[in-house]
């Protein structure tokens, strides 16, 4: 009788303190602030190409509705892919030189991109606004 006393009673115990109802610690997140400090936002500028652009010119009407001059080096004609032309949607890297000029470092003319593409894996179609 002794012995089945002591089996309960060791038992008993043995379940209450493994049936607590305790929740595991959640994981704490620690974020690194170096990580997120160096992400970097997007810098290219959205608009529409304007009627005021030559060679190494370029004129765009911003998304914001302002009017930028753009300068485009003649070591880099060829930096805006699509070319130029009045009304399209551009979209423009820039850097500012040393005597405060707006510098063309890369665009594209996304109205270019539009329309039906075909690869020989799959066919898919592009519209206004990146559908």
């Amino acid at each position: 009788m002794r012995k089945r006393i002591i089996f309960t009673l060791a038992t008993t115990a043995v379940l209450l303190t493994a049936c607590r109802n305790e929740k595991p610690a959640s994981p704490t997140m620690e974020i690194d602030t170096k990580t997120v400090d160096s992400i970097e936002t997007d810098t290219t500028i959205y608009g529409r190409c304007g009627e005021n652009f030559g060679m190494s010119t370029l004129e765009l009407v911003s998304d914001d509705g302002d009017t930028l001059q753009f300068v485009i080096e003649e070591d880099s004609i060829q930096t805006i892919k699509g070319g130029k032309h009045i009304g399209d949607r551009m979209a423009i890297i820039a850097s500012t030189n040393e005597v405060g000029e707006r510098i063309v470092k890369s665009g594209v003319n996304l109205t270019t991109l539009l329309g039906k593409w075909s690869a020989l894996d799959r066919s898919f179609e592009i519209q206004e606004g990146g559908i």
